[in-house]
Formats: C-alpha cells, structure tokens, sequence
C-alpha cells in the first residue's frame, strides 16, 4: 500500500502469480507465513527481510534474575527444613548467602540456570 503497488504488479515482480501474493498476505496476517516466503516477498517489493528477537530487558538483568530465582528456590527449601527443626536463620545471614548463591551460580555454566523452569 504504501508503494501503491498492486497484488498483480507485486507478483509480476516477484515472478509469481497474484492469487500467490494474496496467499503471502494472508500468510502474514494469521502468523503462518515462512521466512522464505518473506524473504521472498521483500526481494520483490526491493526490501530487506530483517529478522530479530529483542530481549524485553537487557541479557545480563534477565541472567541475574534467573540465578537470584534459583538461589531463592534452592534457599527457600533448605530454610524450610531448618525452620521443621528450629534451626531458623537470621534475615541478615540468609540475604548475604542469596547474594553468595547468585553470584555462584552466574559464575557457573548459565545453561544450569534454565534447568527444572
């Protein structure tokens, strides 16, 4: 549209037929076109396919998410048995050995950090 280009004249420049070009449109529409057929379809129209994923946060902060849920995961169930025994620890002593934990597990191989979701 914004070329004001037809379907017909589109196909003619992509080297297909326009029932195809409606087909591509549609495609795209109900998210089931490739990215052949894209990339297809922006060689016609003389366009670039650009293709990405964008992180919704920056990679380290959703990392160090992952490692501070884990810690607190990990945390979570040794404090509870304690606290069946009345070993409770203090809040200033479980913070520092959440940071400790975190900082482990960001140190080790991240792909540990995505197991067990």
């Amino acid at each position: 549209d914004a070329l004001g280009m037809t379907t017909r004249q589109w196909a003619q420049r992509a080297g297909v037929s326009q029932p195809t070009v409606t087909a591509w449109e549609r495609s795209e529409q109900r998210d089931r076109i490739t990215l052949g057929k894209l990339r297809e379809a922006a060689a016609a129209l003389d366009c670039e396919l650009v293709y990405a994923l964008i992180p919704k946060a920056p990679l380290e902060v959703r990392v160090q998410q992952r490692a501070l849920a884990k810690a607190n995961a990990l945390l979570d169930r040794a404090q509870h048995t304690m606290d069946l025994e009345a070993q409770g620890v203090r809040e200033a002593d479980l913070a520092y050995e959440r940071d400790r934990l975190k900082d482990e597990l960001m140190r080790s191989r991240l792909s540990r950090l995505w197991d067990g979701e």
